[in-house]
């Protein structure tokens, strides 16, 4: 853990939590919740949902882990909140909350001290703590001076569900890479993932899919926009891929590889040219991580394939029509984002503005069919434009970060650990995906960004040999 405490009521503690049979408690209240969630979601009743609401926040005390594990199968069904009353939530909010609950009550049930040493003491995390703490100022500090006043709600609805949830997912990963080690995070996120793209996969089988673009169906899944299936799916194909070529290189392991094929087979029925990207360069970078040679062979044969496959079965949406190419609605975007940041060098335009701003004032003639756009399609364009100044700068810094944790996790060889690579590899795909869309201002984007930000760090360990449970 991340809390010392005397050993003998630490290993009754453990006991008791532990079940027969090797299904712990974890895994119950993991299980438990996805039901009351499943139920919240179906339900309208407000009695009830108070209840499960309850329910959810005591057993995740007995297991904060089980609770993490269940806000990453919340990740991909953000966009269908839920109402309790007149207030409308996703399961996701609510899992985190009681994620955080749950470790604040292990705290005072154990009555354990807690470990500045195990949250701050490696050099790393501090530096991911300031730049936490640079986020939370720089989003305070994006509302405080945003033009005009119209929109302030949304802003902050943004700073909550970016920022706020962002770094609060890192905590709670955190503590669960503590308590489970990493594998079991993959774990977690993959699952939603496999529900997911047998749902995409099932729409263009039955053709029920209701998004046509380029003369091609588009599967969404359980997003409302293929392009958001592409940035949720990309980042786990390629942490699932890392897994299956950096996990057991002494033998082929067979469950990452079909979760991989899975997953990329229902980002590739989501048909998006930025997923593309992103995937060659996930790949590229297992491939330097691997130092084998089937795998080095293997990334760059996909530089050449994907690229191919993609031209040979959507040949009009690779090569995009009147308006969804790069000339077409990309570069008209940049092109207004550019002028609002000549007309807002220092503040920018604020969280969530982009659409208030763009439609009146900047958008161009022809290009009005786009007038719905509701952000720059580039995460540098969009950073500056959401946290002004501060944003591009706080960007420039995870970009170095990034850089030198890649760097310092290829020093590391044979890799002790797998996934602070794979995760690596999944954050550099984002990232070049964010390059022509989206990258973190959405909700299950951030959340997920700041889970992989925690992976890439490696297993949570300290010098103090008198803190339980970590290594």
């Amino acid at each position: 853990m991340w809390f010392s405490g005397l050993p003998g009521r630490r290993n009754q503690v453990d006991r008791f939590r532990r079940l027969p049979h090797g299904f712990g408690a974890d895994e119950v209240v993991y299980v438990s919740l996805l039901a009351f969630g499943a139920v919240l979601w179906a339900s309208s009743s407000q009695p009830l949902s108070i209840a499960l609401l309850a329910g959810g926040a005591l057993v995740s005390i007995w297991s904060p882990v089980g609770a993490f594990w269940a806000c990453c199968a919340a990740i991909p069904f953000v966009y269908h909140p839920i109402d309790i009353g007149s207030v409308s939530v996703t399961l996701l909010e609510l899992g985190l909350m009681a994620a955080i609950g749950g470790i604040g009550g292990r705290i005072v049930i154990e009555r354990t001290r807690f470990s500045y040493n195990a949250w701050i003491d490696p050099g790393t995390i501090r530096w991911v703590w300031l730049g936490a703490f640079g986020l939370l100022v720089a989003g305070a500090l994006a509302i405080a001076f945003q033009p005009g006043d119209g929109h302030v709600r949304e802003s902050i609805r943004t700073y909550r569900w970016v920022i706020l949830e962002g770094i609060a997912a890192f905590a709670a990963a955190r503590y669960a890479l503590a308590k489970r080690g990493g594998e079991r995070i993959v774990v977690a996120l993959a699952a939603p993932a496999f529900g997911v793209s047998l749902w995409a996969i099932a729409e263009l089988l039955w053709r029920r899919s209701g998004f046509e673009a380029d003369g091609v169906v588009r599967a969404t899944g359980s997003y409302m926009h293929p392009n958001n299936l592409a940035l949720y799916l990309l980042r786990v194909v390629v942490l699932l891929g890392g897994a299956a070529a950096l996990a057991r290189p002494e033998r082929i392991p067979r469950h990452w590889i079909a979760g991989t094929a899975l997953t990329g087979l229902a980002l590739a029925a989501a048909l998006s040219r930025g997923a593309l990207i992103g995937a060659i360069a996930g790949m590229l970078v297992i491939g330097w991580y691997a130092r084998r040679r089937s795998v080095v062979l293997a990334a760059a044969g996909a530089v050449i394939v994907l690229p191919a496959a993609f031209l040979l079965f959507a040949e009009q949406r690779f090569l995009g029509g009147e308006t969804s190419g790069i000339g077409g609605t990309r570069l008209k975007i940049w092109k207004a984002a550019i002028e609002m940041i000549r007309d807002y060098p220092i503040s920018g335009i604020g969280l969530d503005q982009f659409l208030y701003q763009h439609n009146p004032r900047y958008i161009e003639p022809s290009a009005w069919s786009e007038r719905y756009i509701s952000h720059p399609h580039n995460l540098i364009l969009d950073s500056w434009l959401s946290l002004g100044l501060p944003g591009l700068l706080l960007l420039v810094g995870a970009i170095i970060a990034l850089a030198r944790q890649m760097i310092g996790i290829s020093r590391d060889w044979p890799l002790v650990q797998w996934w602070p690579a794979a995760a690596a590899a999944s954050l550099t795909a984002g990232l070049m995906h964010a390059l022509v869309d989206n990258g973190y201002f959405l909700p299950d984007l951030a959340v997920m960004t700041w889970i992989l930000i925690a992976l890439t760090l490696g297993p949570v360990c300290s010098s103090r040999p008198d803190i339980p449970g970590l290594r």
